[in-house]
């Protein structure tokens, strides 16, 4: 996204993985019990996110680890895969995106999940820049930021380096 605003890191790659780390801390200590987490992430800066959680989880925890991607499309957000697992009663369902702003992608997130009756639906954010319009909050969130209407956050992820950067504009 090209624009003349000033581009200011909030944050660097080293506190982007340690907070992804502490995350994933937080989520195996609210659901050491479960039986299985599926991993839901939405779009490419949510599946690098999603990634690294799982890798931390993994390393963590003996946690049945499954994954179910979600996809931006232009009618809207789509389960990347047809998925066919049924009924999900016993299954704590994380859906992980890198910004919550208005909640919206969430609550399509969530519609989508529904019919599948997970056990649970727990949200997960690299970063919470507050104006939800819809009442979203994430279970598990990497950093807070206040921020105007007419500042952007953006997170940066450089596949080939395997770092992720925070910025705001």
């Amino acid at each position: 996204m090209e624009t003349t605003a000033e581009k200011i890191k909030i944050i660097s790659a080293g506190a982007i993985s340690a907070m992804l780390k502490r995350m994933a801390y937080e989520i195996y200590e609210r659901n050491f019990a479960a039986e299985q987490i599926i991993i839901s992430a939405i779009g490419p800066r949510g599946a690098y996110l999603a990634n690294h959680l799982e890798a931390h989880l993994r390393e963590i925890a003996q946690l049945k680890l499954l994954r179910a991607d979600f996809s931006k499309r232009d009618e809207g957000l789509a389960w990347a895969q047809e998925n066919a697992f049924g009924n999900l009663d016993q299954t704590i369902l994380l859906i992980v995106d890198d910004v919550l702003y208005s909640g919206g992608t969430m609550v399509q997130a969530m519609v989508l999940a529904a019919p599948f009756a997970p056990l649970k639906i727990q949200t997960a954010v690299l970063i919470d820049r507050g104006h939800h319009r819809f009442p979203v909050q994430a279970n598990y969130v990497g950093m807070e930021i206040a921020t105007s209407l007419k500042q952007y956050v953006s997170v940066e992820i450089d596949a080939q380096a395997q770092r992720a950067e925070a910025f705001i504009f």
